[in-house]
């Protein structure tokens, strides 16, 4: 389970809704069952893990 701003990317529902969401980034599922999350372009977010709520969260780049 990897939950960025309540997006489940290790699931396939998660990547659609998550990809759906952010365009640039791309998460897919790979035929292991392991997920990976790619940057597309001029990234317009940062992903970063929030140590006091223990998740994952997005910020738009200034």
């Amino acid at each position: 389970m990897c939950v960025i701003d309540g997006f489940d990317i290790s699931t396939e529902k998660g990547c659609k809704e998550f990809n759906d969401k952010f365009t640039d980034f791309k998460a897919s599922i790979n035929k292991d069952g392991s997920f990976t999350l790619e940057g597309l372009k001029k990234q317009e977010h940062l992903i970063y893990y929030d140590g006091e709520d223990k998740m994952f969260k997005t910020e738009k780049v200034k």
